[in-house]
């Protein structure tokens, strides 16, 4: 009896090809409907909310995996490293777009921040699949089908609600965000509660959830941010620190 060789093992890198066609097509389905729906003057939340439910769960899921298991072999390799850091930097404008565009105050805004992000998504899978997966899959000590099933395994964890970033639709009147950072790398907790920052519009607030005192960031926000910040501690540990921080002013 003979069996089928595993796609993923005989060319990961058409796999991962292949994934970000599904990604990019999906990503495209959602973001049609909507400037549909502004373009003919029918409402357009649900085809928000639609992008926003792909977003949370696979395009924003995937990045984060992407960051722990492929970036992470990447960057250890020298003719990559500029193209990782080129890689994260995209993904930081997805987040911050993602974040952004259930709070777009007109229809006009969600859609533009809608081809936006659709734009950043389609030239960064493009740079993925030609540059930064085809090195990988050159580098004799890089287990590039390995690595893939370990992306897996971080996906299923990052699809999980509690790692889920604000992209799910507008939060009902009256409550705040949480935002929990105290399972993301050190390195991206300050750049994730900055955008979050950002994206608040004026007179509300988010609540951060960390496993330390997150005084140096206060310090950040009173040199960076002064007078346009709120700070109220809710729980102050030993292990859980909650802070609402709010917006007051542009």
């Amino acid at each position: 009896m003979t069996t089928n060789p595993d796609p993923v093992a005989t060319d990961p890198v058409a796999t991962i090809t292949a994934h970000h066609v599904e990604l990019a097509d999906a990503l495209a389905l959602r973001v049609d409907a909507v400037l549909n729906a502004v373009r003919t003057g029918h409402p357009h939340g649900p085809a928000v909310a639609a992008l926003n439910a792909v977003l949370a769960d696979q395009i924003i899921p995937h990045a984060r995996a992407e960051e722990d298991v492929l970036y992470a072999a990447a960057a250890g390799l020298v003719n990559a490293r500029l193209l990782v850091a080129g890689m994260l930097f995209e993904h930081e404008t997805l987040l911050s777009l993602a974040t952004a565009l259930p709070r777009a105050p007109t229809p006009v805004d969600a859609a533009t921040t809608a081809r936006a992000l659709q734009e950043v998504f389609t030239g960064h899978v493009r740079r993925e699949n030609q540059l930064l997966a085809p090195a990988l899959a050159a580098e004799t000590s890089v287990d590039l089908a390995g690595l893939l099933l370990r992306m897996q395994e971080r996906l299923s964890v990052y699809r999980d609600p509690a790692h889920v970033l604000p992209v799910a639709g507008p939060r009902p009147s009256g409550t705040d965000h949480e935002l929990d950072v105290r399972r993301e790398p050190p390195a991206r907790r300050h750049d994730l509660i900055l955008t979050t920052f950002a994206g608040t519009p004026v007179g509300e607030a988010f609540v951060l959830v960390n496993d330390h005192d997150p005084k140096p960031l206060h310090y950040q926000f009173q040199a960076e941010h002064a007078g346009r910040f709120t700070w109220a501690y809710l729980d102050s540990g030993p292990e859980i620190w909650r802070v609402r921080i709010g917006r007051s002013a542009d």
